[in-house]
């Protein structure tokens, strides 16, 4: 199999799974919480992960710059 092939096969692979997941996640907001206490716990779930995710790119953020400075 030739280089260019199968850098052609990884694209395509890649494209593939991108729109599997597009696919899967407006499906899955599409949907309707019909239950109040699902829609109490979702939000409880969606805040801890945002506080998670604000938090590691505090904590991630020093690291990057000074990589980014020593490639530079």
């Amino acid at each position: 199999m030739k280089q260019m092939d199968l850098m052609f096969l990884v694209f395509a692979c890649g494209v593939i799974a991108l729109l599997f997941a597009i696919t899967r996640s407006r499906k899955i907001t599409s949907q309707e919480l019909k239950h109040p206490e699902l829609k109490r716990i979702g939000g409880y779930i969606h805040d801890g992960a945002l506080a998670f995710i604000r938090r590691e790119y505090t904590f991630l953020m020093p690291f990057v710059l000074l990589v980014a400075l020593a490639l530079l």
